[in-house]
């Protein structure tokens, strides 16, 4: 869970491990992408490499915005809605008892919450079901390979959120 993270750089290092490409935010529009008629523009623009601490620094202090493609083995639930702490417990009840153990909250609001999971072995499906008997379908789940890649980004958080509710 997030408490073995004790900072912000350690956690950064762990969600971006293995990936070889990163995006960071222009100010301008720099990337369209378009797949199935669905057209994305976006600010974020593409390079290779991986990320280190320098980039990890400059993020955290505000001089740059990274962005990572999900995971294969992550998924990210982005929730708005009236219910996000409702939500919220409930999704980290939920993956605690499919025994998945690396879940971050990525943003944190009144009416918004995107927490992201780390090895959820094919358990997405799962989840998503078992969140439709208590919520109105207001919060998506990505990757989503019906939207371009752009689509399907995950904005580094620049520090650590603690949940405000009980998952012990």
């Amino acid at each position: 869970m997030i408490d073995q993270y004790t900072n912000i750089s350690e956690l950064l290092l762990k969600l971006t491990k293995g990936c070889t490409t990163y995006y960071i935010e222009q100010s301008t529009i720099s990337s369209k992408e378009t797949l199935n008629s669905l057209t994305i523009y976006s600010r974020f623009k593409k390079f290779e490499g991986e990320i280190d601490s320098t980039l990890i620094k400059q993020h955290i202090n505000k001089e740059i915005t990274l962005a990572v493609p999900i995971k294969d083995s992550g998924v990210l639930f982005e929730y708005r809605g009236e219910d996000a702490i409702a939500f919220g417990s409930l999704l980290f009840k939920l993956a605690k008892k499919k025994g998945i153990k690396d879940i971050f909250i990525v943003e944190y609001g009144v009416d918004r919450l995107v927490i992201y999971l780390i090895d959820t072995k094919n358990l997405v499906k799962e989840l998503d079901e078992s969140l439709q008997q208590f919520f109105q379908k207001e919060w998506r789940v990505l990757p989503n390979k019906n939207i371009p890649q752009l689509g399907n980004l995950l904005i580094l958080p620049r520090e650590i959120i603690k949940s405000p509710w009980e998952f012990k």
